[in-house]
C-alpha cells in the first residue's frame, strides 16, 4: 500500500493493528512512516518515541532514533523558515517508479 501511495488505507490498517497490539514497535515505526508521508509530523514523532521504548536491540534503537531525530529536525527547520516539508511522494513519477518492474 505504501508503494502505491495508498496512505489512507495503510493508516487505517496500521491503526487497527496498533489497537490490537499497542506494544508492537514494528507497527509503530510503520505508522510513523505513514504519518510522515501525510505530513503529520507530531503524530509521527509520537509513534517513533513510543517505538523507541519498545525496541529490543541496539540496531533497532539506532534505526528508530535516526527516524525520530531526522523528522524532528526537518519539522523544526520547516517551522522556523516557514517552508513546506518535502515528501518523496511530491516527486513526479515516484508512484510509477515504485510499482513498475525494471524501473
Amino acid at each position: 500500500m505504501m508503494a502505491e501511495n495508498n496512505y489512507d488505507s495503510a493508516l487505517e490498517l496500521l491503526t487497527q493493528a496498533i489497537e490490537r497490539d499497542p506494544k508492537c514497535d514494528f507497527v509503530l515505526e510503520n505508522l510513523g512512516m505513514i504519518y510522515i508521508q501525510k505530513q503529520m509530523y507530531k503524530e509521527a514523532l509520537e509513534c517513533f518515541a513510543n517505538a523507541l521504548k519498545l525496541v529490543k536491540t541496539e540496531a533497532e534503537a539506532a534505526h528508530v532514533s535516526s527516524l525520530y531525530i531526522g523528522i524532528k529536525c526537518q519539522w523544526e527547520v520547516c517551522e522556523e523558515y516557514g517552508v513546506k516539508p518535502v515528501s518523496i511522494s511530491d516527486f513526479d513519477g515516484y508512484s510509477e517508479m515504485m510499482t513498475t518492474p525494471g524501473s
